[in-house]
């Protein structure tokens, strides 16, 4: 990998490229990066729309791009420097909390558990329903391919300039990835997944009349988002898949409505894993979330003797989160026998 010299060189090139096509064609920040890694993708090539950029700006743009010379990094460098620039961006936007990427040493624990879950696998079908830039199926994927294993991806979300931003971004990053711009909670028609991932945008549907097709919706009023897409990654599930993700640590508790979600779980799948995130990785307790694992009955999936229950250390304590992963290890081989 490049030294952190030379990647924050790179995250500083992309940065000024966005904020220059930001400021020449009104875009916010995170449409400009997308823009942006467009152009990049495109082999340096920046689009003109009605005599817009200008010329001028065209070929200021195109000096940033030969001085990023972005294809002389490795993929993981360039989802950093990606990650980097968005982070900065989505601050420039005062971008709302689900639209956030997932922390980057979520993302990497999130890897590392998907890695052990797969074991004896060699190629494994990935899904992340609500993906906006696609930054956690990028960092699992780029893990997994440490590991010797290949993986295909299905990336969807509702919003248009994650959606092409992240797009491009794996592009960029030579990841098979087929993205989708649409409502997750609508009907689908995918190959079945062996590993469900998703950071969970948390808050209610608006749309009754969709969510009433779904049994984790409430009795009244809106139901609750994520419930819902808990269950539909559940349902895009193969037979024994195994979905990993990311929820309010509060999920369970009765000061939520009941949607009947853990009756759902219980019914549908092994709850397998409920294990708490540090909370100093959150600016508000009231923010903090865990991470939920759960197999789909079926194809001989069963219960393991002992569900994983319990606090994730800090990851600054690096003794602890070292005998942490050392537990999580053995505890995954009984789940993938």
């Amino acid at each position: 990998m490049k030294e952190e010299q030379e990647l924050f060189k790179g995250f500083e090139q992309m940065w000024q490229a966005t904020q220059v096509l930001q400021k020449a064609i009104g875009y916010s920040f995170v449409e400009a990066l997308g823009e942006t890694l467009q152009n990049l993708v495109q082999d340096e090539a920046v689009q003109q729309v009605d005599g817009e950029p200008s010329d001028e700006i065209v070929k200021e743009l195109k000096s940033l791009y030969n001085a990023l010379q972005i294809n002389n990094y490795q993929a993981d460098d360039i989802r950093k420097m990606i990650q980097y620039t968005f982070l900065k961006a989505a601050k420039e936007d005062q971008l709302q909390q689900n639209h956030q990427m997932t922390p980057d040493a979520i993302a990497l624990l999130l890897a590392f558990m998907v890695d052990k879950l797969t074991e004896g696998m060699e190629s494994i079908r990935l899904g992340d329903l609500a993906a906006g830039t696609g930054n956690l199926l990028s960092a699992v994927m780029l893990f997994l391919q440490q590991s010797k294993k290949q993986s295909l991806a299905i990336a969807i979300d509702n919003d248009e300039v994650l959606t092409h931003l992240g797009s491009q971004a794996t592009t960029l990053e030579h990841l098979p990835v087929e993205w989708f711009l649409q409502d997750a909670m609508q009907e689908m028609n995918i190959q079945p997944l062996d590993i469900a991932i998703s950071d969970l945008p948390v808050g209610y549907y608006p749309l009754d009349e969709v969510a009433k097709n779904y049994q984790t919706k409430l009795a009244e009023g809106h139901s609750y988002a994520h419930h819902l897409l808990i269950e539909q990654h559940i349902n895009q599930l193969a037979k024994a898949g195994i979905g990993i993700f990311m929820v309010p640590t509060t999920i369970f508790e009765e000061d939520y409505h009941p949607s009947g979600l853990l009756d759902y779980l219980e019914k549908e799948t092994h709850i397998q894993a409920i294990l708490a995130l540090p909370k100093n990785l959150f600016k508000k307790e009231i923010h903090s979330k865990s991470i939920l694992i759960v197999q789909k009955k079926g194809n001989n999936a069963k219960q393991v003797s002992q569900v994983l229950l319990g606090d994730i250390p800090e990851f600054k304590n690096i003794d602890k989160f070292m005998k942490f992963t050392t537990i999580f290890e053995k505890w995954s081989k009984e789940l993938v026998q």
